[in-house]
C-alpha cells in the first residue's frame, strides 16, 4: 500500500458515522431550586449536553457526524448514547450486542453505522440553582460549546471559605479594584459571584469568533430564568367599570436560539407570536452580562447573596476588559425586560415611587430611557421564593416546534430531592400543630411545597 493509499485509509478509517435521521426525541427540561444543589444539577446539565453532542451533526444541515467514532469525547455514557441514537427502535440485536460486555469485560465502542435518532434539548426553565445551570446549558447548545468552565467554576468557587464576604473572597480580586464592601450586605461575596459567573461564560468561547456559524445542537431554543421582582411591577386590571391595580413579583427572564426562517407560518394571529421571532439571538458575548446577571438573581437565596439589581453589574462589568464595552445605559438589553418599558407604565411607575403622576410631558424616547434607568435600579430576589418549580413556561412551548421528522416529546424534571408521600403512614391521631410549628410550616416550609399537577 502506498502513503497515498495509507492516508485516504486511515482518513475512512476516522471518519465520523453519517446521519439519517428519522426520529427525533426533544427534551424539555425542568430543573428546581434548592440550597447547595448547583453541583449536583451541573452533573446533570453535563449528561444532557453529552446526549446532545452523540449524536449531533457536525454542523446544520450535515450528513457526517458531530464526533468521529474514535474521538476521545465518545466515551462513557457518550458512546452509550451514540449506540441508542443508532439501533433504539429498529435493531434491537445491535443494540444488545453494543451493550455486551467482551472478553475483556468492555463493551465495544461505536461503529459506523448511521445515527437515526436525535437527541435535542430545546426548552429549559430554570430556577435558582436549577436557573445558573440552564443559563450555561442554553449558552452551550445555542453556541455549540461546552461547560467545562462551568464545572471548574463549582469546583473552585464552591468552597464557602471563597465566597464569604471578607478579606479573602476578594484577595485574588484585588488587582482589579474588588473589596469587602460595607456595610456587608449578604453572608457570601454577591460581586465575586457575579464575576465568576461572566468568567465562566467566557471560558465557554474558547477563542471561538463573536459571530459563529449556526449551532448543529439545536434549531430552537428557548430558555426561561426565574426571579422575583422584590418590589414588584404595578399592573392593570380592566374590570367592566373600573380599572384597577396589583403588583405582579414573579417574574422571568426569557432567552431565546432561533437565527433560521420559520418552517410554517400560522394563518391567523397568534398570541404567541412574540414567543417565536425568528433571527433572534440571546446568547452572543454582547448578551454574556445579561445572563451572568439573571445567573445571578435566580440564585440569590437569602441570608447567602443580597438581591440583585442590574445597575450592580456595571461596576464588575468595567473591570473586565472583555465586557467593558457593553452597558446598561443603552437599549442593548430591552428585549429581556420590555414589560417593564411601556409607556403605559410611565405614570404607573412614578407613583408606585411616591412621586406625582404628570402624563407622558416628555418625549417617548426620554420616557423610554426613564423606565429602563427605573428597571436598571429594581432589585430581584432568588425565583424560589415564589416559583420553584417553573414548569408553565416549558409546557407551553411543547408544542410549538417545526418538525421534519417524526417527534417524541418528552418532559424532563430535575427533582433533587424525591419524596413519597404515599409511603408514609396515616396518621389517626394527628397532633395540632403548635404556634411555632405554624408559622415554621407558613415562612419556611410550605412556600416552596408547590404541587406540578397544574401545569
Amino acid at each position: 500500500m502506498n502513503s497515498h493509499e495509507q492516508t485516504a485509509s486511515a482518513k475512512n478509517s476516522s471518519a465520523a458515522p453519517q446521519l439519517d435521521v428519522e426520529r427525533e426525541v426533544r427534551f424539555a427540561v425542568v430543573m428546581y431550586g434548592g440550597v447547595s444543589l448547583a453541583i449536583y444539577i451541573n452533573g446533570v446539565t453535563q449528561e444532557l449536553l453529552t446526549m446532545v453532542r452523540a449524536t449531533a451533526p457536525s454542523k446544520v444541515g450535515g450528513e457526517e457526524a458531530l464526533l468521529a467514532e474514535d474521538a476521545s469525547e465518545l466515551s462513557g455514557t457518550a458512546s452509550v448514547y451514540r449506540k441508542l441514537g443508532q439501533y433504539l427502535d429498529r435493531h434491537h440485536d445491535k443494540l444488545a450486542k453494543a451493550a455486551t460486555p467482551g472478553p475483556d469485560g468492555k463493551r465495544p465502542r461505536p461503529n459506523k453505522d448511521k445515527i437515526r435518532t436525535r437527541f435535542i434539548v430545546d426548552v429549559i426553565s430554570g430556577t435558582s440553582a436549577g436557573g445558573i445551570n440552564g443559563v450555561f446549558l442554553g449558552k452551550a447548545l445555542a453556541r455549540n460549546q461546552k461547560m467545562d468552565g462551568l464545572k471548574k467554576l463549582w469546583l473552585t468557587e464552591g468552597d464557602l471559605g471563597k465566597l464569604l464576604n471578607d478579606a479573602q473572597s476578594v484577595k485574588d480580586l484585588s488587582a482589579y479594584g474588588f473589596s469587602v464592601q460595607e456595610p456587608q450586605a449578604s453572608l457570601l461575596n454577591s460581586q465575586r459571584m457575579y464575576r465568576k459567573l461572566l468568567e465562566a461564560l467566557e471560558q465557554m468561547a474558547e477563542g471561538k469568533p463573536d459571530n459563529p456559524e449556526p449551532s448543529p445542537l439545536v434549531s430552537e431554543l428557548d430558555l426561561f430564568i426565574t426571579t422575583t421582582d422584590i418590589e414588584g411591577i404595578p399592573l392593570p386590571i380592566d374590570l367592566e367599570d373600573d380599572v384597577v391595580y396589583e403588583r405582579r413579583y414573579r417574574n422571568v427572564f426569557h432567552f431565546r436560539y432561533a437565527p433560521l426562517p420559520k418552517l410554517n407560518k400560522p394563518i391567523t394571529p397568534d398570541p404567541f407570536a412574540h414567543l417565536e421571532a425568528k433571527d433572534r439571538d440571546d446568547f452572543t458575548r454582547s448578551d454574556d452580562p445579561f445572563l451572568a446577571f439573571a445567573a445571578r438573581c435566580t440564585s440569590s437565596f437569602p441570608f447567602a447573596f443580597d438581591a440583585m439589581c442590574l445597575n450592580d453589574i456595571e461596576s464588575v462589568k468595567d473591570r473586565y476588559p472583555r465586557y467593558a464595552e457593553y452597558s446598561t445605559k443603552n437599549n442593548n438589553w430591552e428585549r429581556f425586560y420590555s414589560e417593564y418599558t411601556q409607556l403605559a407604565l410611565y405614570d404607573i411607575d412614578k407613583q408606585a415611587r411616591g412621586e406625582p403622576a404628570t402624563g407622558l410631558s416628555i418625549t417617548q424616547d426620554e420616557a423610554k430611557k426613564k423606565l429602563r434607568d427605573a428597571f436598571a435600579s429594581r432589585a430581584f430576589g432568588d425565583g424560589g421564593y415564589l416559583d420553584n418549580k417553573p414548569f408553565s413556561y416549558a409546557t407551553s412551548m411543547l408544542m410549538r416546534r417545526p418538525a421534519a421528522s417524526v417527534v417524541d416529546r418528552k418532559l424532563l424534571y430535575i427533582e433533587p430531592t424525591p419524596e413519597h408521600p404515599e409511603f408514609v403512614p396515616p396518621q389517626l391521631h394527628r397532633p395540632r400543630p403548635d404556634f411555632a410549628e405554624n408559622v415554621r410550616a407558613a415562612v419556611l416550609e410550605l412556600p416552596r411545597q408547590e404541587t406540578i399537577r397544574e401545569d
